[in-house]
This record gives C-alpha cells, structure tokens and sequence, in this order.
C-alpha cells in the first residue's frame, strides 16, 4: 500500500508481496481496512514510543529538540512507506468512515506524544509553550508531511532531513520564548 495506495491495492496485491496465499490473509483479517487499520496502528505506535523515550531522556531543551528531530528524520527515510500510508488513511477516512475510528486513535496518540514533548519542553525551557497540544501535532504534521512528500519526490533524503531539521527548530523557538 506504501507503493500504490490503500485505493489501487487489493489483498490479492498484499499476499503476493508478502509471499503468502490469499487465503492467509484472509484468515487473519476480514478485508484489506481491517489489515490497514491493524498495521498503520502498530506502525504508529512504535513510532510513537521511541518519540516518547527520547523526550523523556532529553536534559536540555537543545537536547530534546535535537532528539525529537534524529527519530523523526530518521523514521521519514527509513519508514517513508508507513508515513505515506499514514497520510493516506488520514485523507481516506474523510471518505471511508471505516477509517475514521483509526485516525481518531492515532491523532489521539499522536497528541498525547506533542503533549509529552511540550511538557518536557516547558520544563527544560523554564517557559509555558505559546500554542496548545493540538496546534502543535497539526504544525508538525504539516511540516513531517511536507518534508515526506519532498523526499518521496525528489529521493534527496539529505535535502528532506534538513528542511525537516530546519522547520521544526524555527517553529520550536517561537514555541518556547
């Protein structure tokens, strides 16, 4: 799906990418929603709690900013496809309401990670962050997002990570005057 989309892919595409019968697949899960919805959760997830550990390790604000933006360069390159599927589902479940309890969840978790970020932020800095949780996952995003779709476009993953790199710290120091 990482390749094509979740629209072009049929679950006869994913077993023979993964080298398995139809029948497998099916065995497992109903449809290729309920498959997606199974694999862009953990995906997420494991994103999610190497973010976390490195904002709780962090002991400067430099630091943590530095942190927060090697895991997510790092998962943009490494782990474009899932990101990409990410995106999609995101975009999808405005349409397909069989998405929208995922993109709920995740955004959910996804807050809950800013939420961890900007509290280690605040205490690190000395100063309360001058945007809400929310606000910030959006900026993010938008910025993880743009980042993504420029290194998918271009295949300049130096030029992707440091735009990345870049953008986050602008934002970050407006985040905590």
């Amino acid at each position: 799906m990482g390749k094509k989309g979740y629209a072009k892919t049929s679950m006869r595409d994913i077993a023979a990418e993964a080298g398995v019968s139809l029948g497998t697949l099916h065995y497992y899960f109903v449809d290729k929603s309920e498959m997606l919805s199974y694999c862009v959760k953990t995906f997420k997830r494991a994103f999610i709690e190497k973010v976390v550990r490195g904002c709780e390790t962090a002991d400067t604000l430099e630091g943590l900013i530095t942190t927060f933006c090697d895991v997510c360069a790092h998962s943009m390159i490494t782990d474009y496809q899932e990101h990409r599927v990410w995106f999609d589902i995101r975009s999808q479940a405005m349409y397909e309401p069989v998405f929208a309890p995922l993109r709920i969840e995740i955004e959910e978790e996804l807050g809950a990670m800013f939420g961890t970020f900007i509290v280690a932020g605040e205490a690190l800095s000395g100063k309360k962050a001058s945007l809400t949780t929310d606000a910030v996952s959006w900026m993010f995003e938008g910025i993880f997002e743009t980042q993504l779709f420029n290194f998918i476009h271009t295949d300049n993953a130096g030029q992707a990570t440091q735009h990345l790199d870049e953008d986050f710290r602008d934002f970050c120091a407006h985040l905590f005057q």
